[in-house]
């Protein structure tokens, strides 16, 4: 019979963070796909405007290089945002944050090398694999395929 006392998080898991709701988890992923596409649009409509004052052969050229260096610029600052607070502007918004297990911030590695940017490599060459890793936050865990690659999860922000 052992006399060690179990640690305190076993004894009480209600003592860690409260994860996000899926609607909070929505509601974020809408916010940020709302602005990548505002920077998107943006961009071509520079783009078009640019375009229109020149004659030259390179206008789709230029509409193309402004739209999707208008995206990047919004994708970077997400990566930035999440390395930095474990936050997107979204996540923000609803005041939700990435953490590492161990509640943690994710940092770059975490946050944006595995669990954005290797989903998104898979999910670009097999397809439908990003449905299935959105999809596994219906799970009791509420953790996408990308949480777990990443050993987070997305909690509600404190006060």
């Amino acid at each position: 019979m052992s006399t060690e006392a179990e640690p305190e998080s076993a004894a009480d898991p209600r003592s860690g963070p409260v994860l996000a709701s899926r609607d909070q988890r929505w509601l974020a992923a809408a916010v940020d796909a709302a602005l990548d596409g505002l920077a998107l649009g943006v961009g071509a409509g520079v783009g078009v405007v640019g375009a229109s004052l020149l004659t030259d052969a390179y206008d789709a050229l230029l509409i193309l290089t402004l739209a999707w260096g208008a995206r990047g610029l919004v994708r970077i600052m997400n990566w930035w945002l999440i390395a930095s607070a474990g936050q997107t502007v979204g996540k923000r918004w609803v005041n939700i944050r990435i953490a590492r297990l161990d509640g943690s911030r994710p940092g770059f590695l975490h946050g944006v090398v595995l669990r954005t940017w290797l989903p998104g490599i898979a999910g670009f060459a097999f397809g439908v694999l990003w449905i299935i890793d959105v999809l596994a936050i219906l799970r009791s865990d509420q953790r996408a395929i990308h949480d777990h690659l990443a050993r987070t999860l997305v909690v509600r922000c404190e006060g």
